[in-house]
């Protein structure tokens, strides 16, 4: 895969991709968990629903991975009882299970919807131009940034992203990648790199 791959949308070569390569647990949760938030309508039952919560309150520590384990055989049990007979069908009956577990081959499955490559550049930023964060951003005016990325993660305050990219500018941040992710139209999701970054979260 190339930049030109990744930034372009390529669906082939992004999942050939992360099959091959190791990634975050973490992040590959987040991205599973925000897909299924975006296309909401197509999870099938209440059973599934809650999977999809029970994944995104386990990222926030708030419950076990006993209790995801849990959530994780009812999503299966649920999805093993239809028949799929097209893509929206199958990532439907899917969805809400690999949330759960984060599993790479299920990306194939996920890139067919055009909602999940604007998820995907989210979290994961451009591989092939890494960021760094200059400490000197985090420490000015007490902490202003690191506090602004944390409301929005908690409180998933995306409206205010692009305030974060002019406290970052002010913090004399000129690195046009975060930038431009901040104040671009999203969409943004817990694991958003820009975010993720600021407060140190894998």
């Amino acid at each position: 895969m190339t930049e030109t791959d990744w930034c372009s949308g390529d669906r082939e070569k992004i999942t050939t991709w992360f099959r091959k390569n190791e990634h975050s647990l973490r992040k590959l949760r987040r991205f599973a968990v925000a897909f299924c938030y975006a296309n909401w309508e197509i999870i099938p039952s209440p059973k599934n629903r809650d999977a999809v919560k029970s994944a995104d309150l386990f990222e926030e520590g708030v419950i076990s991975e006993r209790e995801l384990i849990r959530s994780r055989r009812v999503a299966y049990r649920e999805a093993r009882e239809g028949i799929a007979y097209t893509d929206t069908d199958w990532i439907a009956r899917w969805a809400a299970w690999n949330a759960c577990c984060t599993v790479h081959t299920a990306m194939r499955g996920y890139l067919k919807s055009i909602s999940a490559i604007p998820l995907l550049h989210d979290i994961f930023g451009n591989p092939f131009r890494p960021v760094t964060l200059d400490p000197a951003w985090l420490a000015w005016n007490d902490g202003t940034v690191v506090k602004l990325a944390k409301t929005i993660y908690d409180d998933r305050r995306w409206d205010i992203m692009p305030i974060l990219g002019d406290a970052l500018e002010d913090a004399a941040c000129h690195d046009a990648a975060i930038l431009d992710h901040c104040r671009g139209p999203g969409p943004h999701v817990r694991g958003c790199w820009v975010v993720d970054l600021i407060l140190r979260k894998a």
